[in-house]
C-alpha cells in the first residue's frame, strides 16, 4: 500500500520461489490490476526435476494456479499482452540442457489454451517487453552479439530495430522509440535510445567518460575461418 507503506504475501499458500538470476523480471502484473502471473521453480519430483512454471493469482487473494504444469522443461518471463487478454512466456522443450532455444508461446486467458507465437525462430529470446500498441520487443543473441527485435502484429518474424554490440534492458516508451543499454568491446554500458522501427542508436549518457580517458584501447576486429568440418568459426581479435 503506497500511502501506508503496508505489504501484503500475494501468495502465501506458494511452494515456488523465484528465479535467483533475474527475480524482478519473472512476474508480471495485469493491465486491470487484478492478477498477478509469475515464473516459479518448483521440484518435480516424478521426474527428478528442478524446472519453472508459469503461475497466476489473484491479487486480492486466493490459491495460486499452474499453468504450465505438464510442460517438459522450464517456462519463463510472462507477460500480458496490452489488452489483457493473453499472457506470452517463453517455453524450452530440453530439461537437461540449459541453452535450449526459448520458443515464445501465448496462454489465451479466456479460452485456457496455449499457442505457439514464435517457435520457428533460428534465434533464442532471452527477454521481451510489450510497446503500448501490442507489439513484442525482443532480447536475443545473435552473432556474439545481442540485437534487438521487434514483432508487431501479423508479424511471421522479427525484425531487426538495434544491432551492433550487445544491448540489455530494453524498454518501449512513447514517441516511437527504445531505450537500452549497449556496449561492445570498446565500449562499456551506457544508455542509449532507437526509433523503434530501426535505425542507428543514439548515446544517451557518458557515464563511463572518466574512467575511459585514463586508458588507451587497442583495435578491435572480427573475422571468420574454417574450423572442423567445414563450420565457420567465428572470431574476435
Amino acid at each position: 500500500d503506497p500511502a501506508s507503506g503496508a505489504l501484503r504475501d500475494l501468495m502465501p499458500e506458494s511452494i515456488a520461489w523465484f528465479d535467483w538470476m533475474d527475480p524482478s523480471g519473472q512476474y508480471d502484473l495485469s493491465p486491470d490490476g487484478q492478477e498477478l502471473a509469475y515464473a516459479g521453480i518448483i521440484v518435480d519430483e516424478a521426474r527428478s526435476l528442478v524446472r519453472t512454471v508459469i503461475f497466476t493469482v489473484p491479487v486480492a487473494g486466493g490459491t495460486p494456479v499452474a499453468l504450465t504444469l505438464d510442460h517438459p522443461a522450464d517456462d519463463t518471463r510472462p507477460r500480458y499482452t496490452p489488452d489483457g487478454k493473453a499472457i506470452v512466456y517463453g517455453m524450452q522443450h530440453d530439461p537437461f540442457f540449459y541453452a535450449d532455444r526459448v520458443r515464445l508461446m501465448r496462454y489465451e486467458r479466456s479460452s485456457k489454451s496455449h499457442v505457439a507465437l514464435l517457435d520457428t525462430w533460428d534465434l533464442s529470446p532471452a527477454h521481451w517487453e510489450f510497446a503500448a500498441d501490442g507489439t513484442l520487443f525482443i532480447e536475443a543473441e545473435e552473432n556474439g552479439r545481442v540485437s534487438g527485435f521487434a514483432l508487431g502484429k501479423g508479424d511471421t518474424a522479427p525484425r531487426r530495430v538495434v544491432a551492433g554490440g550487445s544491448i540489455s534492458g530494453l524498454v518501449p516508451a512513447a514517441g516511437n522509440r527504445v531505450y537500452f543499454t549497449l556496449q561492445n568491446l570498446s565500449l562499456p554500458p551506457e544508455v542509449h535510445a532507437a526509433p523503434a522501427t530501426g535505425g542507428a542508436p543514439e548515446r544517451l549518457t557518458r557515464f563511463t567518460d572518466p574512467a575511459l580517458a585514463k586508458v588507451s584501447l587497442g583495435e578491435v576486429r572480427e573475422m571468420q575461418f574454417e574450423g572442423a568440418y567445414g563450420e565457420t568459426i567465428q572470431m574476435f581479435v
